[in-house]
């Protein structure tokens, strides 16, 4: 039950949690565990008569989920020293008594065979309802205890407890089903709950993990686990971190939160998450880049005093970020094209697509008419899609290019060729669509 109630603690992020059963002879709810919560509150929950409108009794009588929001007028409440006092003073240890500034939300313990045994309660600080979600994981959680207080059952066989280690079949399937790790250890760092994940993670059978020292385990003593166990065993506060697990690829997120008895460690794989962050982080560096890089060209343009100036500030700031090594600035004067300005292309190439009339470059002839870039990553490509260039096209000593319209249609349309000596993976993304 204290595991239950440290799983839903840890996951509602809340002060307290409680768990009542019923004891139908006496009419009366009793208190047999509880978390986070100091005596002279806990004193008040002890036992909850059938009569009271406290949650934990309203939610067995209603069969549903019952949220006690704190008073409107009542401050959230000041920190709790370990005397369990307020240091704005006492808060009252009556019956159904809540700190200042906090709810509660009860869920009733509901067998198998519909039989209401109890309820299992958390205390927020909150003014709001719980979400969806945490209502629902407090309904599993409250199915998980509701295992443990049906009658007892004749021992499992050793298949039974190997099929369910360290638990037998009194934990709920939920936990068994879990991606993620669930361990819980005693006050000497001893495992005396895993679940099958993470055994998995540990390497061992349930037999063999069962009492052993969590550091007894090579696997555990390699991630650095033990300053964030110390952490949380110094503070009483949960703790975590992000780690490698030897012998597996990614992160992994372990985090310790404490319990009257030890600790539970929740054992996450995070590869996802971290590989996400690592993608925006490298988009804002390269997104930096490119600002400082147009900064700078914007310096380097207004000291040009040639076209050719302004063609070398821009292969010089602007290719290399794009994987671009060449480029080609060019005036359609009646039908000819004239070269402005021109880098990283052989003078061969250059002397070449001089001599040519614009209609004879059918790819500079799409870009005119149609006003829009064009990308053609291969060589291969470009000769498909404009056979004429077939018989030049190696001069040029690239592997890729995108064409660039740089003014309105006219008798002195400008292009521009942007190019690159290695293939293009995926020009779209990394060729800008403009040029000077």
């Amino acid at each position: 039950m204290r595991l239950a109630l440290g799983q839903a603690v840890a996951e509602l992020g809340a002060l307290g949690g409680m768990i009542h059963v019923c004891d139908p002879h006496q009419g009366v709810m009793r208190l047999v565990a509880s978390m986070g919560l100091p005596d002279n509150l806990v004193a008040g929950w002890e036992t909850l008569t059938d009569e009271a409108s406290a949650a934990p009794v309203s939610c067995v009588r209603y069969g549903t989920q019952v949220w006690t929001p704190p008073p409107p007028d009542v401050p959230h409440r000041a920190p709790l020293s370990s005397s369990g006092r307020s240091s704005h003073g006492d808060f009252p240890p009556g019956a159904g008594s809540l700190p200042p500034g906090s709810g509660v939300a009860s869920v009733p313990v509901i067998t198998a065979d519909g039989e209401p045994v109890g309820a299992l309660s958390a205390l927020v600080e909150d003014p709001d309802e719980l979400e969806d979600a945490q209502c629902e994981f407090l309904r599993m959680v409250a199915d998980w205890v509701a295992v443990y207080l049906r009658p007892a059952r004749p021992a499992a066989t050793d298949v039974e407890h190997e099929r369910h280690p360290l638990g037998g079949d009194a934990v709920g399937s939920a936990v068994w089903r879990m991606n993620d790790g669930l361990l819980a250890l005693d006050n000497q760092a001893r495992l005396t709950f895993a679940n099958p994940a993470a055994l998995k993670l540990l390497g061992s059978s349930a037999q063999e993990a069962l009492g052993t020292v969590l550091w007894d385990h090579p696997v555990v003593r390699d991630t650095g686990m033990a300053a964030c166990h110390g952490r949380a065993v110094t503070t009483r506060a949960p703790a975590g971190f992000d780690t490698r697990w030897p012998g597996r690829p990614g992160w992994y997120h372990a985090r310790f939160d404490p319990a009257p008895d030890g600790l539970v460690i929740h054992i996450a794989d995070i590869t996802e998450r971290r590989m996400e962050e690592a993608e925006q982080s490298a988009a804002q560096r390269t997104a930096a880049e490119r600002v400082m890089r147009m900064g700078e060209l914007t310096s380097a343009l207004a000291e040009a005093l040639t076209v050719q100036d302004v063609v070398k500030a821009v292969a010089d700031r602007m290719l290399p970020p794009f994987g671009g090594t060449g480029l080609i600035c060019q005036l359609i004067e009646n039908g000819r094209m004239r070269i402005v300005g021109s880098a990283g292309y052989p003078e061969e190439f250059l002397e070449f697509i001089q001599k040519l009339m614009v209609s004879e470059m059918s790819a500079i002839v799409q870009v005119l008419s149609s006003r829009s870039p064009t990308f053609l990553s291969t060589p291969r490509q470009y000769a498909e899609q404009h056979p004429d260039a077939a018989g030049y096209l190696h001069r040029s000593g690239m592997k890729a290019w995108a064409f660039l319209p740089s003014s309105p249609p006219t008798s002195r349309s400008a292009t521009a060729w942007w190019a690159s000596r290695g293939r293009a993976t995926s020009p779209r993304r990394t060729v800008p669509c403009s040029s000077p």
